[in-house]
Order: C-alpha cells, then sequence, then structure tokens
C-alpha cells in the first residue's frame, strides 16, 4: 500500500505541474471540484504500480532512474494538460497507451 500512495502523492505533484495556468486554471477547466479530480486521477495508481511491478520483474530489477520521478509524476501533468486542452479527463484507453508506453521507455522493455 505504501507504493501506491507515494505514487499517488506524484500524480498529485504532476497534476500541480500542468501548463498553461497549473492547478488553479486545472480546476476551473475541469469544474467538477477537487475531491472528484484527485478521485479520477487516482484511479489509476492501482494500474500504475502493477505496470511498474511488471516491469521491475522483467529487468530483475535492474534498471535506472527512479520511476515516481519519472512516470508518476509525468502522468499526473500530462492528465491535467489533458484536461486543460480538451475539458475533460482522458478516456481509459487513453490512459492505458500513455502509461503503458512511458512504462515500456522506462523499463526499457520496447
Amino acid at each position: 500500500m505504501r507504493d501506491q500512495l507515494i505514487t499517488a502523492a506524484f500524480f498529485m505533484q504532476g497534476l500541480y505541474d500542468a501548463r498553461p495556468g497549473g492547478y488553479d486554471a486545472l480546476i476551473t477547466a475541469w469544474g467538477k471540484g477537487c475531491i472528484e479530480l484527485v478521485d479520477a486521477l487516482v484511479t489509476y495508481v492501482p494500474l500504475t504500480t502493477q505496470l511498474c511491478d511488471y516491469g521491475a520483474k522483467a529487468t530483475d530489477g535492474n534498471h535506472l532512474g527512479v520511476f515516481d520521478y519519472e512516470v508518476s509524476a509525468p502522468f499526473g501533468k500530462w492528465f491535467g494538460e489533458y484536461i486543460l486542452e480538451h475539458g475533460n479527463e482522458p478516456s481509459i484507453k487513453e490512459v492505458h497507451i500513455w502509461l503503458t508506453k512511458e512504462v515500456d521507455t522506462f523499463f526499457k522493455l520496447s
């Protein structure tokens, strides 16, 4: 559970980095409330930690970098910027594609 909480925290860090306008502009564009935004974002924590576990196993733990710095925080930023651009959250399919690509890149699986 600790890993999931850390991943959620880095999702939020990335959300605050969303541009243009940052978190305040994001809340306005979202228009559904802060708790609802956090809930929508952290829905993807279990998937992200599962993908991280698979990548770590596939590489026998031999990888460089810090997953939450290089995948989780950028995911939060991407999620927020998607909302700023489109006015709503990305589809589950778009999220899966983004996360799979970034996890593969992090672990150099593709």
